[in-house]
């Protein structure tokens, strides 16, 4: 595995799995979050941040952490392996609210400070679950025969995951 893509909620666990994917194979994270967001939650516009995901996907290694399914369409063709953590909304949930209560390095957007708001909650909630995890796996069953696929449900798939990567 040289480009894995790792997809999932916000609060799955996405950037402490490519961390820790990092320690193991030594592939260079690629987050999204750090390119698509500058200051005050301002997003990149929609034909720059293509381009940049375009060059982004296009080295030769990495682990690339972020949904942004507008670009799934340019990055999924290039990875050869898919990690689709999938876990309960709840636990993604609770997850985020420790992240802003303790305030972790790890995630953290020069510029952005994450706050809880109704937005966020409904998007993990509700809108993630109905919608974005549906695309997702629309996706990834397009591919499945094409890619390494993997999707982890829990803390204890995560783990059995790292412990057979060499």
């Amino acid at each position: 595995m040289k480009r894995i893509l790792i997809l999932g909620s916000v609060g799955s666990g996405k950037s402490t799995l490519a961390s820790k994917l990092h320690e193991k194979l030594k592939l260079p994270i690629v987050c999204l979050d750090q390119y698509f967001w500058r200051p005050n939650w301002q997003s990149t516009e929609d034909g720059e941040w293509r381009q940049k995901v375009e060059q982004l996907a296009q080295t030769r290694q990495w682990i690339m952490d972020g949904n942004f399914l507008n670009t799934l369409d340019i990055r999924l063709p290039k990875a050869d392996a898919v990690i689709f953590i999938d876990c309960n909304r709840f636990i993604c949930l609770y997850r985020f609210l420790k992240r802003i209560v303790w305030r972790r390095e790890q995630g953290v957007i020069e510029g952005c400070r994450e706050s809880l708001n109704i937005k966020m909650l409904i998007w993990i909630l509700w809108k993630f679950p109905q919608y974005s995890r549906k695309n997702i796996i629309t996706e990834i069953e397009k591919v499945k025969d094409k890619k390494n696929i993997f999707i982890l449900k829990s803390n204890n798939d995560v783990e059995k995951f790292l412990s057979k990567i060499k």
